[in-house]
């Protein structure tokens, strides 16, 4: 997963205050509810040291969650993250917590926010049909008229009628080349990781033949959608998710192979990883929420600068802060100096905690 969208949080001074809620608004009551917990919360941090100017920052952001602002539908979770102040993070995650909590340290407590958040995934979606295709990118949608005269076969025989037969052809060729080449620059513009093709099954047929070798490899099709308005959208949504989804998984499968055939660029355990981090050697940080170990380790100002005690950070002339949990130090460390990290699940790492080393 890249973390680089913590780098800012990574390299800001705290304490910060983290707030896990149940956001859920999905029962008459839940406006009560979420005030209740967040008032819980707001009473621990308050115990806990935080300062009344970030737990008013805090007061804004869950009024709006009460309200429901530009909410989510259905049982959702959310995390806050606050320092100095400001709202630094404000995120919907997939499912509420088990139970409401927050933490007050000198790192952000993001690692069950990173369990829950899917990776970044790049979907250029193609809905296509004999005159043209819809593109849906994250940043826009794109409509392709590639409509040319005849794209309708007529009943009849003779020379005339090869003749139509021939030129529909060539135009349902034409057209499917063209949306192919529509396809192939928005995959190479965003850098798409899944490109799901849907729509008219001889369409996508001939689309998919012309792609080129980059969307053909990352292409997934599904019997669902259509250009006209309402068609099937509603399972073509589920149909895509579930590709997503699917891709998600592989690639997080991907990557725990890749550490299991690192050899001797993988390091396990916190210290040597977290050595590894403070040297800025680290690639790729893994990290099993389930057994991730309650260590504690010191930090600096600076994200990379972290320790198992406080004399190794006195020694290098810095100023030590925390200490804190040790799976907080080890994800601010991996989005300050730009390695990614992957949550996995059973892996047999001691302390729960791995790393694969840049190479060279």
């Amino acid at each position: 997963m890249d973390v680089q969208w913590l780098r800012d949080i990574a390299r800001t001074s705290g304490p910060f205050a983290t707030v896990y809620l149940d956001a859920s608004h999905n029962t008459p009551d839940a406006p009560h509810l979420i005030e209740l917990s967040w008032r819980s919360s707001r009473a621990e941090l308050a115990g806990a040291g935080a300062d009344e100017a970030t737990l008013a920052a805090l007061d804004t952001a869950v009024a709006r969650t009460v309200e429901a602002v530009d909410h989510p539908s259905g049982a959702v979770g959310q995390v806050l993250v606050a320092a100095g102040g400001s709202v630094l993070l404000d995120r919907w995650l997939p499912a509420p917590p088990a139970q409401a909590h927050a933490h007050w340290a000198d790192a952000p407590h993001l690692l069950p926010a990173l369990a829950q958040l899917p990776e970044r995934l790049v979907t250029v979606l193609a809905v296509v049909d004999a005159t043209g295709a819809d593109l849906y990118t994250g940043r826009r949608a794109e409509h392709l008229d590639t409509y040319r005269y005849p794209l309708h076969q007529v009943r009849g025989g003779g020379l005339a009628h090869l003749k139509m037969r021939h030129r529909v052809e060539e135009n349902e060729r034409a057209s499917a080349a063209d949306v192919a080449r529509a396809i192939d620059d928005a995959v190479a513009d965003t850098g798409a990781d899944l490109l799901v093709l849907a729509g008219e099954t001889q369409s996508r047929s001939r689309v998919r033949r012309a792609l080129g070798a980059e969307a053909d490899r990352i292409a997934e099709e599904v019997d669902a959608g259509g250009r006209a308005p309402g068609t099937a959208e509603d399972e073509l949504d589920r149909e895509a998710a579930r590709l997503v989804d699917d891709r998600i998984h592989a690639l997080r499968r991907d990557e725990v192979r890749r550490y299991r055939e690192a050899g001797g660029r993988a390091v396990d355990g916190v210290a040597p990883v977290a050595e590894a981090l403070r040297a800025a050697q680290v690639d790729t940080l893994y990290l099993d929420p389930e057994r991730v170990s309650d260590r504690k380790l010191w930090l600096g100002p600076e994200p990379e600068q972290l320790a198992t005690d406080r004399d190794q950070l006195t020694a290098l002339g810095i100023d030590a802060l925390g200490p804190v949990e040790a799976a907080d130090a080890l994800v601010r460390a991996a989005a300050g100096t730009g390695a990614t990290v992957v949550p996995v699940d059973g892996e047999p790492l001691a302390d729960g905690t791995g790393a694969i080393l840049r190479g060279g």
